[in-house]
């Protein structure tokens, strides 16, 4: 389990979407014909029953999905292979989650013509370096895992199938035959589903997208619209351990099969999280994979759009520059409380935050520089947490992540008063308590401008 390091430039352990529209087809029957039970009389169909599948399959796919649970890791390496094209090669880490379901890293190619995706149990995330674009999408959807994954051309080398795809729970299931794979005993089955892919906003960054808290735009760019087809996978799992040694997947509508040779497996080996997460390189930029409203504390989501600032100047929306902070109180993860009077006389930062947000997670590397900078100075740096998730841990991240600035939780309850209409929000208090500064959305710039009107606060 050695995959080659990325481009310095990036992660230094690590550094992902296809767009394929597919159109509408009759329905396919398990042959891969049109059903013919569509076209045929009533009693006729009737009197060709499907044969009853042979147990053999249904029992060799739990077993491999078993085998598979059982395991706190997995690394292997896909070599994929497209008919008319040179085969590529790449790695696959597998890694059970703290909190259930499992993290996933694949690569394909290597140095800075490596295509990487990950999923660090919370969020998704693409590297698009001819955009300069980090695509992220927060789910625990596998289905949307796997269309990020897929643009990057990274998604075939991953055993989907056997990790809980809600496409292929109810699939339909053949035991075929044995076969033997580089000198492995296999049991060969069958997989028939009907797939839906969710299709997610062009690559090219044309129409950013908007609305999500990523930044302030105009527009969002325009969505495809979700597609189906008929998909046939052939597992060959390993008499031996269960694993897969070779798939071949194929669908209607679609381009020819597609097989992927898996092998140098490793089992229950520690893996570092590093793998799992993607660094934002400098000059990059953060993008939703997929926008969705912005979530007000009361559950309901409107988009908000708003015109972009002129370079350097505070954004457009939220409490007036110079207006009084609204009071607040609120308590850490060790639930000692906290209110804005305590910080009174010191110039204080306020970061509105989920660990949901990409662009949230995305700034937070520079707000902790601000907070190492001024931590001898009377500058107070605090994160106001609000999670969509009850399984969310703010103050697990914080720690796994090396983020040591303040904490405070349940921000949702202050945010109508903060009039927070994008996360992440930012705001600077002078130290009477007023509003010195604003901004809505991650960018790179903000650091700088927060530094700037923070040591001017500090020279009066």
């Amino acid at each position: 389990m050695t995959p080659p390091p990325r481009s310095s430039r990036v992660h230094p352990v690590i550094c992902a979407l296809l767009v394929m529209a597919t159109a509408a087809v009759p329905a396919l029957g398990q042959s891969g014909r049109p059903d013919a039970a569509r076209t045929q009389p009533r009693t006729q169909a009737a009197a060709q029953p499907r044969p009853t599948p042979d147990p053999r399959g249904a029992a060799a796919l739990e077993a491999s999905r078993a085998a598979v649970a059982k395991l706190s890791s997995l690394a292997y390496t896909a070599t994929i292979i497209v008919k008319g094209e040179t085969p590529i090669q790449g790695d696959v880490l597998i890694k059970k989650a703290d909190a259930g379901g499992w993290k996933l890293y694949a690569r394909t190619g290597d140095g800075d013509a490596a295509r990487v995706a990950a999923y660090d149990g919370l969020s998704v995330r693409a590297m698009d370096d001819e955009h300069k674009i980090v695509w992220e999408q927060s789910t625990e959807k596998i289905r949307a895992m796997r269309a990020v994954f897929a643009r990057q051309k990274v998604e075939q080398g991953v055993i989907w199938e056997l990790l809980g795809d809600e496409d292929w729970l109810a699939a339909d299931i053949d035991f075929q035959n044995s076969a033997t794979i580089d000198g492995v005993p296999c049991e060969v089955i069958t997989l028939r589903a009907k797939v839906e892919r969710s299709q997610l906003p062009p690559t090219a960054p044309a129409a950013p997208a908007g609305g999500d808290g990523a930044g302030q735009s105009t527009t969002n760019p325009p969505q495809r619209p979700d597609s189906s087809s008929t998909q046939e996978v052939r597992l060959f799992l390993s008499t031996a351990d269960h694993l897969p040694r070779r798939i071949i997947r194929k669908s209607e509508p679609g381009p020819g099969p597609v097989t992927i040779n898996l092998s140098a497996f490793e089992t229950d080996k520690a893996i570092p999280d590093s793998y799992f997460n993607i660094d934002t390189p400098s000059g990059y930029t953060v993008k939703a994979a997929n926008p969705s409203p912005t979530p007000k504390p009361d559950g309901s989501r409107t988009i908000t759009r708003r015109p972009d600032p002129e370079p350097g100047a505070p954004a457009s929306f939220g409490l007036a520059i110079g207006s009084e902070a609204p009071a607040f109180t609120l308590q850490d993860a060790s639930g000692r409380t906290h209110t804005l009077a305590d910080y009174k006389g010191k110039v204080v930062v306020l970061d509105f935050w989920g660990s949901w947000c990409p662009p949230c997670r995305a700034a937070m590397p520079g707000i902790q520089k601000l907070h190492e900078k001024y931590k001898d100075k009377p500058v107070a740096v605090l994160g106001l947490n609000f999670e969509q998730s009850a399984k969310a841990d703010p103050a697990k991240f914080m720690q796994e992540k090396g983020f040591t600035y303040g904490l405070l939780l349940k921000a949702e309850t202050i945010a109508r008063d903060y009039k927070i209409a994008g996360w992440p929000t930012f705001y600077i208090l002078d130290p009477q308590g007023r509003i010195a500064w604003s901004a809505i959305g991650h960018d790179p710039s903000h650091e700088a401008q927060m530094a700037k009107v923070i040591d001017d606060l500090l020279s009066k």
